[in-house]
């Protein structure tokens, strides 16, 4: 097997996040609660080997993929990763979309990021990411108290999140549902659309009332125009004076969704 493929890839990627290679050379086996990624595991497998492992679930949901196989073993104990970084894109994509879809997470503000106790492991990460043009990305080590160890963390800007979508994506149900949710509200929320700014000028040259925080009733960013509100308010400038320097803000920091939509 000197030559590999995106479903080894995969495979080595669950081992070495979820999974273990058993030390005195009997089995390997890899163990996740999400059964979807179990089912990818076992299909990337038997792309690879032509067989298929035995599943069982623990009391506490907890499923269980085991191949009993000294050569097997073998194999992935003597994996070269070189393999895998010098690869095509498909076969690093493979590769972070199992990771990713064990050791990662993307919270509810739609950083996505990753954690390991190898420092290795998180640098072979970030090689790939690069390669993959996913580059606003940052590493820092934090101390876990409950399992007295450090960790190391890598964090990926959400201007990468697009990208990241595109060239790698989860297979983990929550976790996809929740980068598609989050593209889905950042395209609604940064759309710069001709209508909604002359909506948005209409509505501060027309307001005659006290309350500014009213004029933030559109979608946009509320942080910006609440600002701008105020300063309208405390200034009492020509309103176009004030507008201008919001808007071009507004069309900077959104800008990209243009690229991204096309």
């Amino acid at each position: 097997m000197d030559q590999i493929n995106e479903y080894m890839a995969k495979v080595y990627g669950h081992l070495i996040s979820d999974g273990s290679i058993n030390i005195t050379g009997s089995h390997i086996s890899y163990h996740n609660k999400e059964l979807d990624l179990i089912k990818d595991f076992n299909n990337s497998f038997k792309e690879v080997f032509n067989r298929e492992g035995k599943i069982n679930k623990s009391s506490y949901g907890l499923y269980n993929y085991v191949v009993y196989s000294k050569k097997i073993n073998s194999y992935f104990k003597n994996f070269d990763i070189s393999k895998i970084l010098e690869g095509n894109e498909k076969i690093k994509a493979s590769f972070l979309q199992a990771c990713f879809d064990d050791e990662g997470s993307i919270g509810k503000e739609g950083t996505i990021s990753i954690c390991q106790k190898k420092i290795g492991y998180i640098l072979n990460i970030r090689r790939l990411l690069m390669d993959l043009k996913i580059k606003n990305v940052t590493i820092y080590k934090l101390y876990n108290k409950i399992y007295k160890n450090n960790y190391y963390y890598l964090r990926i800007s959400k201007k990468d999140n697009e990208r990241f979508s595109k060239a790698i994506n989860f297979i983990h149900s929550e976790k996809r549902k929740r980068l598609g949710d989050y593209l889905k509200n950042d395209k609604k929320a940064y759309s710069p659309s001709g209508i909604e700014k002359r909506k948005i000028i209409k509505q501060v040259i027309n307001y005659k009332g006290d309350n500014m925080k009213q004029v933030v009733t559109l979608r946009g960013d509320r942080e910006l125009w609440l600002k701008f509100s105020i300063k309208l308010k405390k200034q009492r400038k020509e309103v176009w004076e004030v507008l201008e320097p919001f808007i071009k803000e507004y069309l900077k920091r959104k800008r990209k969704w243009n690229t991204m939509g096309k």
